[in-house]
C-alpha cells in the first residue's frame, strides 16, 4: 500500500479542480477573439486549456510585480474565476454548443487523449507523493506560494536559498489548485504534474490538425501521449517545471506564427476595424503563452526562441520581395518580445542577468579564479556526460528510432515545410545539447538530457506528418487510412498499460512506514535538531537524498543535513551542506565522523524504508548512535558523542 493514499472522490475532486483551473480562464481568454470560432472544437479546447495553463504564472508575476502586497488567496482566486467564467459564459453564450459539436476524428482523439489522462490519474493514485530529487523543492515552494499567496522570493524558512535566478512560474499553478482543492501541496503537485502530462499531446495535435490533417492529428496525440515513453516517465524525477513548459511550448509557437503570418498578409490587404482588433487580440494572445514559457522553464523557453526564430527567418524570406510585409514581420516580432516581457515582470530580467554573471564567473573559474559551487556545477563535464545507452533510457531504443527516423526521412523527401522546419529545430537543440564541447560557457544552456527528453515532441510530429505524406504518396484511400489509424491506436492501447507500469518504485522514497516514523521524529526531535539522512551524489558538488529522510523538512520542519537539488542558488549554504553530506556519507566506514556531525548540529540520523537495510545493523553497532525507533524497515538513531548510548529503541 503507498502512503496515504487518497479516497477516490478526493482524488476527482483535486482532477476536476486541476481541469476546471486550466479551462476557465482559457476559455474567457479565447472568447474575447471572434476568430475562435475558425478553429474546430478541438482545436479551440486546446488553445483554452494553453492559456489557462499560461494565465496563472503570468497572473502571479504581473501581480507580484505592481502590487505585491495584495495575496491571492483562496477566495480572490475564487473571485477571479468566478469573474472569468461569467465573462466566458456570456460571450460563449451562443455558442456553448458549437465547442463541444465535435467530429467523429475528434471524438477519437478525445478517447486518446482521456485514456492518456487516466494512465496519468491511476499512478497519482498509486504514488501520492512525487518521486526523486526535485520533487522536494517543487512541494516546498508550492507551500510557501500557497501560504503567501504570491510566488517567494526565498525557501525560507525551510532552507536559505534565494529565488532570483529560478522559473517559478509552475508553483502558481499548483498553489492554485492546493488553495481551492484544500489539499497538501505534495498532492496537488502530484495531480497537476500528471494532468499536465495527460495534456502533453494537445499542442502536437493543433499543430497537426491546423496544418497536415486531422487523420495525422489523431496520430499525433497517440504517440506523444500513449506510444512515447516520454513525458509520462517524468513521473519518475519530479521533471514537473520543464513539463509544464512543454506542454503549451508548440502552443505558443503556433499562435505566435500565425500571429506573424497574420501582420505580414496584412501588408498587402486594407482591413477594417474588426480585423485590426482581432491582429491586436492574436498578438496578446501570443505574447501570453511565450510569457508563460518563460516563467514556466528557461531553458525551455530558450528552445521555443530557437523554433520561434527559425521561423521568423522563414517567414521573412518569404516575404523577401514585399518591404512592407518584412517591415511588418519585424516590427510585430519586436512587439511581441517586448509584450512577453512585460508579462513576466521584473522577476525574468533579474534571473537573465544573474544566469549571465553566473556563466560569467564559470569562464573565470576556468581561467583559474574562484567561483561558487553554483558557479562550479555549471562548469562540471559531468553535468553534460551522457552514454549512448541513455538515448534509449531518455528517448526512444533502436527500433522506436529507426521508425522515426524513417517516417521523418519520407516527410523531407515530400519537402514537407513542416517536416524540414521540425528537423532542423531538432538539430539545432542537439547541437546546443553538446555546445559544451566548445568550452565556450555562455552556450551552456542545457545538457544533452534536457533536450533528449523534450524529442517526444518534433518526433510525434514528424512520425504523424511521414505517415500523411506516406498515404498522400502511396494515393491511399479512406479504407487504408482508417487501417493506419486503427494501427496506431492498437499500439497506444498496448502504450496505456507500458505508461502505468514503467514506474520506478525505489524513486519513490516515502512510504506508509515513513509517514509514521515522521510522526514520532516530530513528537521528539527538539526544533532546532538537526537530522543527518541518507545521501547520494548526482555529480561530485550536487547530493541529494535517497529515501524518505529527504522529506524532513516538508513533513516535520526539522533541518537536514542535505538540500534540494536548487542548493547552488545559495553558494554559501550550498558549500556547508555538500560538506555535511561528505561527512554523512563517510559514517558507515569511520565512527568518529558522528561526533564531528554532533559538534555541528546533529541529533538524529534517519534510515528510511527504501534502502539497504543492512546500514542499520552496520550503524548499531557504533557506540556513538543509539537506537531510539525502529518499525517497517525504518531505522532513527539519537547520536551521542559520549560513546555510552544503549541500544534499546523507543517506539
Amino acid at each position: 500500500m503507498s502512503p496515504e493514499q487518497l479516497a477516490p472522490l478526493l482524488e476527482l475532486r483535486v482532477f476536476l479542480v486541476t481541469l476546471a483551473v486550466l479551462a476557465i480562464p482559457g476559455w474567457a481568454l479565447l472568447s474575447l477573439r471572434a476568430g475562435w470560432r475558425d478553429h474546430a472544437p478541438l482545436q479551440a479546447w486546446a488553445l483554452a486549456l494553453s492559456l489557462g495553463v499560461a494565465f496563472y504564472p503570468v497572473l502571479f508575476a504581473v501581480l507580484g510585480a505592481v502590487a505585491p502586497w495584495v495575496p491571492l488567496g483562496r477566495t480572490a482566486l475564487l473571485a477571479i474565476l468566478a469573474f472569468l467564467l461569467l465573462v466566458a459564459l456570456w460571450r460563449l453564450r451562443r455558442d456553448c454548443f458549437a465547442t463541444v459539436r465535435f467530429t467523429r476524428l475528434e471524438q477519437i482523439a478525445l478517447a486518446v487523449i482521456a485514456v492518456t489522462l487516466a494512465t496519468r490519474a491511476w499512478v497519482a493514485h498509486l504514488e501520492p507523493f512525487p518521486a526523486w530529487s526535485d520533487s522536494l523543492h517543487h512541494v516546498l515552494l508550492t507551500e510557501l506560494t500557497a501560504n503567501a499567496g504570491r510566488l517567494p522570493a526565498s525557501m525560507e524558512p525551510y532552507f536559505p536559498i534565494p529565488l532570483g535566478r529560478y522559473h517559478l512560474g509552475f508553483y502558481a499553478l499548483t498553489a492554485t489548485v492546493q488553495a481551492l482543492a484544500a489539499v497538501p501541496a505534495h498532492v496537488a503537485v502530484t495531480w497537476v504534474a500528471q494532468v499536465l502530462s495527460g495534456l502533453c499531446g494537445l499542442g502536437v495535435y493543433l499543430v497537426l490538425d491546423r496544418h497536415v490533417g486531422r487523420v495525422a492529428a489523431v496520430i499525433g496525440v497517440v504517440c506523444a501521449g500513449l506510444i512515447s515513453h516520454q513525458p509520462a516517465f517524468y513521473v519518475n524525477w519530479g521533471r514537473f517545471t520543464q513539463l509544464a513548459a512543454q506542454t503549451i511550448l508548440l502552443p505558443a509557437w503556433l499562435v505566435t506564427w500565425e500571429a506573424l503570418r497574420r501582420l505580414a498578409a496584412s501588408g498587402t490587404a486594407p482591413a477594417d476595424r474588426a480585423e485590426r482588433r482581432e491582429r491586436v487580440l492574436a498578438v496578446a494572445a501570443a505574447s501570453l503563452l511565450v510569457a508563460g514559457v518563460l516563467l514556466l522553464h528557461l531553458r525551455v523557453a530558450i528552445f521555443l526562441l530557437v523554433l520561434l526564430g527559425a521561423t521568423l527567418a522563414a517567414e521573412l524570406w518569404r516575404a523577401r520581395r514585399a518591404p512592407r510585409a518584412r517591415r511588418l514581420l519585424l516590427a510585430t516580432s519586436g512587439v511581441l518580445l517586448l509584450g512577453s516581457l512585460a508579462l513576466t515582470g521584473p522577476r525574468l530580467l533579474r534571473a537573465v542577468s544573474e544566469y549571465g554573471a553566473g556563466h560569467w564567473a564559470v569562464f573565470r573559474f576556468q581561467g583559474g579564479l574562484a567561483a561558487s559551487a553554483g558557479q562550479r556545477l555549471l562548469g562540471d563535464p559531468e553535468y553534460f556526460s551522457f552514454s549512448r545507452q541513455s538515448l534509449g533510457y531518455l528517448f526512444a531504443d533502436g527500433p522506436v528510432l529507426a521508425a522515426v527516423l524513417a517516417l521523418a526521412a519520407i516527410a523531407l523527401l515530400r519537402r514537407n515545410r513542416l517536416a524540414w522546419l521540425f528537423t532542423l529545430w531538432t538539430t539545432v537543440l542537439l547541437a546546443l545539447g553538446e555546445a559544451h564541447r566548445l568550452e565556450i560557457p555562455l552556450l551552456n544552456v542545457t545538457n544533452l538530457g534536457a533536450v533528449l527528453i523534450l524529442l517526444y515532441l518534433p518526433a510525434s510530429l514528424l512520425v504523424a506528418t511521414g505517415v500523411a505524406e506516406l498515404l498522400v504518396w502511396l494515393r491511399a484511400g479512406a479504407g487504408a487510412q482508417t487501417a493506419v489509424l486503427i494501427g496506431f491506436l492498437a499500439l497506444g492501447a498496448i502504450g496505456a498499460r507500458d505508461r502505468v507500469a514503467q514506474l520506478e518504485p525505489a524513486r519513490f522514497f516515502v512510504t506508509a512506514a515513513d509517514l509514521r516514523a515522521m510522526r514520532w521524529l516530530d513528537e521528539v526531535a527538539p526544533d532546532d535538531a538537526i537530522v543527518a539522512v541518507r545521501t547520494v551524489f548526482w555529480l561530485p558538488r550536487a547530493p541529494h537524498g535517497s529515501d524518505a529522510g529527504y522529506w524532513i523538512p516538508y513533513l516535520t520542519k526539522h533541518r537536514t543535513t542535505v538540500g534540494p537539488m536548487i542548493s547552488n542558488l545559495a553558494p554559501q549554504y550550498a558549500n556547508w551542506m555538500i560538506e555535511m553530506s561528505r561527512h554523512v556519507a563517510a559514517v558507515r566506514e569511520d565512527d568518529a565522523e558522528l561526533v564531528w556531525l554532533w559538534r555541528r548540529g546533529v541529533r538524529y540520523l534517519y534510515l528510511g524504508a527504501r534502502g539497504d537495510p543492512g546500514e542499520a545493523a552496520d550503524l548499531a553497532a557504533s557506540p556513538h548512535l543509539a537506537l531510539r525507533y525502529a518499525d517497517g524497515g525504518v531505522f532513527i538513531f539519537e547520536v551521542d558523542p559520549s560513546g555510552a548510548s544503549d541500544q534499546r529503541p523507543d517506539g
